[in-house]
């Protein structure tokens, strides 16, 4: 799956950024997260990524996260809609 092609609902690891000085070396895997929102476009005229707000899975705040629509993340599971319920059933 790409960045791009995420969605609300899903539960994703987007892997840390090249450069990304807050990395931490002891994590093996980026954090499982939920993704909040759709991918949009960041609003810096010459760039071409997008950004997503996230949280992660184990509680933690959200964040937002910006990468360019064709880097790969890892799809923990699909964005399901709810059904409302059914009263007689």
């Amino acid at each position: 799956m790409k960045f791009g092609d995420l969605a609300p609902g899903v539960l994703a690891r987007i892997p840390f950024a090249e450069n990304n000085v807050f990395v931490n070396p002891t994590r093996a895997l980026p954090p499982a997260v939920e993704i909040l929102t759709a991918p949009t476009p960041c609003p810096v005229a010459p760039c071409e990524g997008l950004e997503v707000m996230a949280r992660e899975v184990d509680g933690g705040r959200p964040h937002l996260y910006h990468r360019l629509p064709e880097r790969p993340v890892t799809l923990i599971t699909p964005a399901v809609a709810e059904e409302a319920p059914r009263h007689g059933d």
